[in-house]
Formats: C-alpha cells, structure tokens, sequence
C-alpha cells in the first residue's frame, strides 16, 4: 500500500485516511504532500485517536493535517465500535467482522458518531481529492458508498483493504465491490 501511496501522491495534493490508526500513513501521507497539499484523516477508536493526534503533532504536520474522532459509513448518526481484543487494529463498525485473535469475538463496544465521505468533503474540503485510503475491517463498501458523489466528481484514487472474508461477513459481494 505505501509504495502505491508514494507513487500516487505528490506535494500539493489532498488525501483522505479513514482508519487511520496510530497514524503510520497518516504521517507519511502528509510529509509527502507537504504544507501546500492537506491530509484528513479518521479514527474512531478513542485510545487510538489520541495516539494518532500526539503522531501527528510529534511530526509537525499539524498545520496540514486535520484528525477526526468520527467513523465514515454510508449513513450519518451514532454506531457502535467493537473491539478485538488485543488486535488494536481490528475494531469494526459490523460485529461479524471482528476477527476474534483472542477467541472471544467482538467485546467492548463504544459508542461512536458517523459520518459520510460526502458530507464531510462537502463541509470541509473546497479542492480535489486526489486519494482516499481506507483500511475499516470490512465497511470498505460502505464508506465507498457514502462517498461515491465526490470520489467520482473529483476522480480519485482508491486504495482499500481487501478481505473477501470480512466483505462477505458484511454482505457484501467482493466482486462486485471491484
């Protein structure tokens, strides 16, 4: 993924990180778009998001990268979060995607705010996006879905995780979503 992200990007550009983590592509997303270009990035998990903020200031792209607390889906509102345990990276918005590495499947939901790619482009953004990179543990339709308007009105490139697994735990067709 980072090597397509490197050859994708180039300064001045806007990209979009949903589940964005502790920040890894966050950080070297906007290093690589620099102070002319911006990064907005998402991630609901409150632990992980405070961790992503303190990346993003250690790094010194606060000016040009902006971090939000809300998951993106296909629909506004509230949710809820379920964790996989130790797996850091493994909440999902669907319980039936967690992939359980403890063995006790999804535990310890959190209640979180939704919101769409599009409204967000809409309130936020007055250029193209250049990139969208999503990494949710099977919404990665959903999120698409949510923002479809402005991923075709500004012709950007999508880079997702591709878990046929977790996809056909969401009911969604892989094929299809290709």
């Amino acid at each position: 993924v980072w090597a397509i992200v490197l050859r994708i990007l180039k300064p001045g550009d806007i990209a979009i990180d949903v589940g964005a983590h502790v920040g890894f592509h966050t950080v070297g997303m906007a290093k690589r778009v620099g102070q002319t270009g911006h990064v907005h990035a998402f991630e609901p998990e409150p632990n992980l998001l405070k961790a992503l903020e303190a990346n993003v200031m250690m790094n010194g792209i606060s000016s040009w990268t902006s971090t939000s607390g809300a998951a993106v889906s296909d629909a506004t509102g509230d949710a809820k979060l379920w964790h996989d345990g130790p797996n850091t990276g493994g909440a999902s918005l669907i319980e039936g995607c967690i992939a359980s590495i403890d063995g006790e499947g999804a535990h310890d939901p959190v209640s979180v705010t939704v919101d769409t790619l599009d409204n967000y482009i809409a309130s936020n953004i007055a250029r193209d996006v250049d990139l969208v990179k999503i990494d949710v543990q099977g919404s990665e339709e959903r999120v698409i879905r949510g923002g479809w308007s402005s991923i075709l009105a500004d012709r950007s490139t999508l880079a997702f995780e591709f878990n046929p697994c977790q996809f056909a735990q969401a009911g969604v067709n892989a094929a299809d979503l290709l």
